[in-house]
Formats: structure tokens, C-alpha cells, sequence
């Protein structure tokens, strides 16, 4: 990385030895390292604040508020795979208008299920030319613009209770 830095004209121009370059280089990383630290610490403790004894609902609506505050999102919503459905199941939201949201949408050509399938996030740089985002009245009333959506999975606690598998959405 140094050698790399070494070779730009700005950062040549500069005068700085190998190794001054080294301990800038260093410092850098450190302090970005412990900024991204420290926030991962107070996202932990913002989540382990959520009270235990809310319902599922409840539990995944304040995570969606919390979501929202974390990152400075517009809006989250966080779906639900109903497996006898074969739907996505809207299962908690903050700073979505209910009543404007679709409570179901299939898990087949979606984003939703597209993160449960695959497992991974899904970045929507613009969410009006996104053919698997349906309702783009909503976001386009809200005047959003993009979409992170990411998987979850919430492990149960007995053998006999089913782990639930679903997406969140951070409406940007």
C-alpha cells in the first residue's frame, strides 16, 4: 500500500519518506479501525436494549426503528418467509405507512425472496427502474431513491420450533 501511495504525484510531491508514509498509513487504519469498532459496539448494545418481552412484532418493529436510526434511512420493513404461502409476510416496518403497504408479496421475483434464496444483501441503486420492486408508488411518494436489502435469520430456542428466515429493507 505504501509503494502504491509512493507512486502518486500528489503524495510524492509531499516529500514524505517510506516511512513517514508508513506511520500516516498506520495511524489511518487505526483510527478508522477503532471509529468502525466502536460504532459496531453501540449497534450491539442498541440492539440488545430491545425488550425481550414484546411480541415477535413488537420485537422486529422497534429492530426496523432502530435500523432506521442507526443508518439514516428513510424507512425499514422487515418481511417474514411464510413457507405455506410461498409469500413474503410484512412482519414489522417503521416509517411505512400500513394501510399503503402490500402485506404480502411472493417470495418467487422479488427482492425479498431473492435475499432469503440466495442468502446475501441486495443493493438497489434506484428503486424505480428495479423490475422486482412492485409498489413504486410508495417510495416514489416518499421520495426514495435506493434500497439495501439484507437476509436475517432468527434461530429458535426448541427442537420443535422452526428458525424464521426473512429479509429487512433500508429504504435510503
Amino acid at each position: 500500500m505504501i509503494s502504491s501511495l509512493m507512486k502518486n504525484p500528489r503524495i510524492r510531491g509531499l516529500g514524505l519518506s517510506h516511512e513517514e508514509l508508513g506511520e500516516i498509513v498506520c495511524e489511518v487504519r487505526n483510527q478508522v479501525t477503532s471509529d468502525e469498532v466502536n460504532r459496531l459496539v453501540d449497534e450491539v448494545e442498541n440492539i440488545i436494549e430491545i425488550n425481550p418481552n414484546l411480541s415477535e412484532m413488537e420485537i422486529l418493529e422497534d429492530a426496523a426503528k432502530r435500523i432506521v436510526e442507526s443508518l439514516g434511512a428513510a424507512a425499514a420493513s422487515i418481511r417474514i418467509f411464510d413457507p405455506q404461502k410461498k409469500a413474503m409476510v410484512s412482519f414489522g416496518s417503521y416509517h411505512h405507512d400500513e394501510k399503503l403497504r402490500q402485506k404480502s408479496i411472493p417470495f418467487e421475483d422479488s427482492i425479498a425472496g431473492e435475499v432469503v434464496r440466495r442468502g446475501k444483501g441486495y443493493l438497489v441503486p434506484n428503486i424505480l427502474k428495479e423490475d422486482k420492486y412492485e409498489n413504486k408508488g410508495i417510495v416514489r411518494a416518499m421520495g426514495i431513491r435506493s434500497m439495501l436489502a439484507v437476509p436475517m435469520n432468527i434461530p429458535r430456542f426448541t427442537i420443535r420450533d422452526l428458525d424464521i428466515k426473512g429479509g429487512c429493507s433500508d429504504l435510503l
